[in-house]
């Protein structure tokens, strides 16, 4: 099983190829290189897994929270609902509902 990551830049941000690659575990998602740039930011606290789209069961989005509160969406996920790296990750809970 593997699942599909593709890097999520806003519309506006043109004249950018986001960066894709099929991964297998979370170590390997976390190779990616464009993953170091939320990694590395002095205020990275953690990456969640949100829920699946109601619609497309086999999308999430990898969401970076911020030590500061901010998250930000940084990689479209597809993979098969019981792919254990959607279980590696914590499912994201906005802070206005927890």
């Amino acid at each position: 099983m593997s699942v599909h990551v593709k890097q999520y830049r806003p519309a506006f941000f043109e004249g950018f190829t986001d960066e894709e690659a099929d991964v297998k575990s979370a170590s390997e998602l976390l190779a990616i290189p464009f993953m170091d740039h939320w990694i590395k930011d002095p205020n990275f606290d953690r990456l969640c897994i949100s829920h699946p789209y109601s619609d497309y069961p086999t999308y999430h989005n990898l969401i970076a929270e911020m030590k500061d509160g901010s998250h930000w969406v940084v990689a479209n996920l597809q993979g098969e609902p019981d792919e254990p790296l959607f279980k590696y990750f914590p499912k994201w809970i906005p802070k206005s509902v927890k």
